[in-house]
């Protein structure tokens, strides 16, 4: 039986997903969810997203805040190209890679009362994968 391009390009992006999420650590070695302090992050580069912006998608940062968990906006609006680099500074700087959100709101209810939004990790969004982690593992044993 031949497999359509659209179920291999379904089964591929599971297979990459499944080799990230079963590896027996993700991120700096040591580091854990929220541990990174709000404080230690990067300037917030926070731009308003409308109903024409072109990547209506903002990179945060969940942390623990006052005693609660929060996302701290660091990019908005957000490009696939920054996003990708944003991650990887963040996790070579001690940021757990599921701790770095990407919440995206449908730009047809931005300006609305109630604007529709979805979140999804770094790991989804394929900013943080098994490569860059193996990359990472790899320049952490050099050290």
């Amino acid at each position: 039986m031949t497999t359509s391009p659209l179920h291999a390009l379904v089964q591929a992006y599971d297979n990459r997903m499944q080799w990230t999420l079963s590896m027996d650590h993700l991120g700096r070695r040591g580091c854990s969810r929220h541990s990174f302090a709000p404080s230690a992050l990067p300037a917030p580069d926070i731009k308003e997203i409308g109903t024409q912006t072109k990547e209506p998608h903002v990179l945060c940062v969940e942390a623990m805040v006052s005693g609660g968990i929060s996302i701290i906006p660091i990019k908005a609006p957000c490009s696939y190209s920054s996003g990708s680099k944003i991650t990887k500074d963040l996790v070579w700087s001690g940021v757990h890679p599921l701790d770095i959100i990407i919440a995206s709101v449908d730009p047809a209810t931005v300006n609305s009362g109630d604007p529709q939004w979805a979140f999804r990790t770094s790991i989804d969004w394929m900013f943080w994968t098994h490569e860059d982690q193996k990359k990472l593992d790899a320049d952490e044993a050099k050290q």
